[in-house]
């Protein structure tokens, strides 16, 4: 799966990828918003992970200048230090998939991103045509 993570603390970031590459995950990471939004936009990404606190705009801001722009819902997951309700609930209405708070822990963390691949690409079942020794799928 190839992940975008806006994270502008760079060991952070660097954790998370290390975390993500080792369950077989690609992840590019961006220190800020702007650079963030270059690539969403412009590339082809299965999952996004935001940080609420960056240096340029808010994570929120981020979340929903996406969902204006692009032509199909990217699931998104925050991960952040702010774990109030209020800010849960204000990153949920915004279009955020999944909310976890910092430290995440690593297996729930590749979990929930696993859960969110499986919503929304559901695999299709395929029928296996079998011809002799051949199987078309």
């Amino acid at each position: 799966m190839r992940i975008a993570l806006l994270e502008d603390e760079h060991e952070q970031a660097q954790h998370i990828q290390s975390i993500l590459s080792e369950k077989g995950h690609h992840c590019d990471s961006f220190p800020t918003g702007q650079s963030f939004l270059g690539a969403v936009l412009h590339r082809s990404y299965d999952l996004i992970i935001l940080d609420w606190q960056i240096p340029d705009m808010t994570g929120i801001e981020v979340l929903e200048n996406i969902r204006a722009q692009l032509n199909w819902p990217v699931p998104a997951v925050f991960l952040t230090q702010r774990d109030s309700e209020t800010d849960i609930v204000r990153a949920l209405d915004a279009g955020a998939d999944d909310y976890i708070a910092k430290p995440a822990r690593a297996a729930e963390l590749v979990a929930r991103i696993n859960a969110l691949a499986r919503r929304s690409n559901p695999e299709i079942e395929k029928e296996v045509l079998v011809y002799g020794p051949f199987e078309i799928n």
